[in-house]
């Protein structure tokens, strides 16, 4: 499990503290993900404009906890939709570029604990209002 969390938006009231990240978040074995700086579905955006919006968060992100962050969820729309002529390859290269190793996708719940076979694709696997997570889980 990892928290997603928008750069921009960390320690405020309604956002999860440092301290909360500490004690409920990395204390149990989870881990933080990048969600974009500004919450920019990143297949409607040009490759400069992913740069820019990962990396911002990236580097807030670590300064603030003090770690390094390698993965992301999508935001938004994710990588479902393209309109700016960006392709899903230039979606990955530029997480790469950006130190990014696997990103979760919006997609729906596959009832699965497969270890993907894209790490920049990872499909959800069964989402926390799945009335069978735990037979999902049980048949990992």
């Amino acid at each position: 499990m990892h928290l997603n969390l928008n750069a921009l938006s960390l320690g405020r009231s309604y956002e999860h503290s440092v301290e909360d990240i500490e004690n409920y978040i990395y204390a149990r074995g989870h881990e933080v993900a990048v969600h974009g700086a500004h919450h920019r579905a990143t297949g409607r955006l040009r490759p400069i404009e992913i740069l820019d919006e990962v990396l911002e968060c990236r580097r807030d992100l670590e300064k603030r906890l003090g770690r390094i962050v390698r993965g992301m969820a999508y935001p938004d729309s994710g990588i479902r939709s393209f309109t700016t002529g960006t392709s899903y390859e230039e979606v990955k290269r530029a997480l790469s570029a950006c130190g990014i190793i696997y990103a979760r996708t919006l997609g729906e719940d596959n009832r699965r604990f497969d270890l993907p076979s894209d790490f920049h694709g990872w499909m959800p696997t069964a989402h926390h209002t799945n009335p069978d997570l735990f037979l999902c889980w049980m048949n990992f």
